[in-house]
């Protein structure tokens, strides 16, 4: 058992990307199952990135002073856990080495932890490898006052053999450990995901760290599992290929507590498919949102959920009242903040977004990703969509290893039809269209193209080469202009149309001059590397000015 003085940290390392502010699931859930008497508290670093404007060191330098401060004090925490992606894997590394200058073990757990143990820097003293939850919880209750049960007075915090402690390994799912210092232990298999009920995520554990920010909106899932397997989803090789719902009450219930907090004002459904598969499933998706409608109605709320296109249409035709709850969801919301919304997204939010993962609108491509669905699928749900008059975000994946400049402009040209002609546009939903295919490890587009020798490392993700010099062109044109901030003051969507036809036009040149192959032929994407990325548009936009 823990002893009452027992401290807990618990880090969510800053992604590359901004994304609206919420509290990690992962890590409320994980602060939820541990004792009371065990103390928690949350660093979310992508409140210090986006929000505080801290930069890369001065994060760590935060982390660091707060660590110096506790050690004067004697208040260290006992046992620092930290969620790891493939692209957050630098940033948990930095503070793992920062923890173990000051005595204090690390546990690192999440999707890359878990499919990829192996290739987990030695910085880290444990590992938890599958769900979370319950194994955190007993690794705790193991390490905590020496309580391991050996009777070994050499087990007190911050000893060195605490680290790899012998009997670490006989009641924690799921745990790694390096006992030798050299090579990773696995002492049992990946820990099973927890029963689809337990304590409610304690989301206030990030509340001191947050200095005053409050988040104005809640993550909460209501479901999990997707029963597809997607080429580029890590997600399918993470969890069951499963679709696990939650009971209604259970869901309402979180959503009640949630909105205890004045501060928020959204619900983001972070399912992979919030409408299920089937009638049935449809039909508890309609019970749940007609419940959050009429708390919309004395309450100012907006929702979000994503979905697949196949089932939303299939939803809409089974259950035709969920039309009408999303159409009044939609309308009950007031954009107090309209003025900076504006700015963002070029018109106020409405009450209800949705985010379909269409991926692609050609038929080819959608078969490339295995999708199970098709271009037909995706414009039929478009159009249904703009029908309920919400908010609309669809994911399109436009950079890959084969893709050509034509497949580019006739994904521009349906992206055009179906989405930016209409009162759905929106100035970031726009810039959302050109993604770039990031080869996860452990998915079957990492293989194959491992297979076809066409991965290349780029930092600390793995990119590839364009087969089609144009394409690639392109990409470092528009690129460019969204990292330099050159689309920032571009206004309207005309504007924004105008701007990306001219850019396609100048890739198409370029790509297809001789002089510039060499250059081109090297372009990597992700190109994480700011300084080469300004390096190559710089000597395009010089052989464009006949300077070279």
């Amino acid at each position: 058992m823990a002893s009452e003085n027992y401290r807990v940290l618990l880090i969510n390392p800053s992604s590359n990307q901004f994304y609206v502010p919420t509290a990690s699931l992962g890590l409320s859930r994980i602060a939820a199952a541990l004792p009371q008497h065990v103390a928690a508290q949350g660093m979310d670093l992508n409140v210090f990135k986006w929000i505080f404007g801290l930069d890369e060191p001065s994060i760590l330098a935060t982390i660091e002073n707060y660590l110096q401060k506790a050690a004067r004090f004697q208040a260290l925490p006992d046992l620092i856990g930290l969620t790891v992606y493939q692209e957050t894997l630098p940033q948990a590394v930095a503070i793992a080495r920062l923890a173990r200058r000051f005595g204090v073990n690390t546990v690192a757990g999440g999707i890359y932890p878990t499919l990829f143990p192996d290739r987990m820097p030695l910085d880290f003293d444990f590992l938890i490898r599958g769900a979370g939850e319950r194994p955190f919880a007993q690794l705790v209750a193991l390490l905590g006052g020496g309580a391991c049960g050996c009777g070994d007075p050499a087990h007190d915090h911050g000893h060195s053999s605490h680290r790899h402690h012998r009997h670490e390994d006989e009641t924690v799912a799921g745990l790694s450990l390096h006992p030798d210092g050299r090579t990773w232990v696995h002492t049992g298999p990946t820990a099973a995901p927890p029963e689809i009920e337990g304590p409610l995520p304690r989301r206030a554990i990030f509340d001191e760290f947050n200095m005053g920010f409050h988040y104005y909106s809640v993550r909460i899932q209501s479901s999990q599992g997707c029963p597809y397997a997607c080429s580029f989803c890590a997600n399918a090789q993470f969890a069951r290929r499963e679709w696990r719902p939650r009971p209604d009450a259970a869901v309402l219930a979180e959503v009640e507590a949630a909105l205890g907090d004045p501060a928020v004002s959204e619900i983001c459904f972070s399912d992979d498919q919030f409408l299920g598969f089937s009638p049935a499933d449809y039909q508890r998706a309609y019970r749940i949102l007609r419940a959050v409608e009429e708390i919309s109605r004395c309450r100012n709320l907006r929702v979000n959920l994503q979905v697949r296109a196949d089932h939303f249409v299939k939803a809409l035709e089974c259950q035709p009242e969920l039309a009408g709850v999303i159409r009044s969801l939609s309308r009950n919301f007031i954009d107090y903040a309209a003025k900076v919304s504006r700015k963002i997204h070029g018109r106020p939010v409405r009450g209800f977004s949705l985010d379909i993962g269409v991926e692609s609108f050609l038929d080819e491509r959608l078969r490339e990703f295995a999708k199970g669905l098709t271009a037909a699928e995706n414009r039929l749900a478009v159009a249904k969509a703009r029908q309920l008059e919400v908010d609309l975000g669809l994911y399109m994946i436009l950079f890959t290893p084969e893709v050509t400049l034509e497949q580019i402009e006739r994904e521009f040209a349906s992206y055009l039809e179906v989405y930016l002609d209409s009162d759905i546009f929106s100035k970031t939903a726009f810039l959302g269209l050109f993604q770039e295919l990031v080869p996860y490890q452990g998915t079957p587009v990492h293989r194959s193209l491992a297979e076809a020798g066409r991965l290349v490392a780029a930092g600390n993700f793995t990119g590839f080469r364009f087969a089609d010099l144009r394409a690639a062109a392109f990409y470092v044109l528009y690129r460019y202009q969204l990292d330099s901030g050159a689309l920032e003051p571009v206004e309207g969507r005309g504007a924004l149309v105008g701007t990306i036809r001219t850019l396609l036009l100048r890739s198409r040149r370029l790509g297809e001059a001789e002089a510039l192959r060499p250059l081109l032929a090297g372009v990597i994407c992700v190109m994480t590397d700011r300084s080469e990325l300004e390096r190559v548009y710089g000597q395009l936009a010089a052989y464009e000015a006949g300077t070279i």
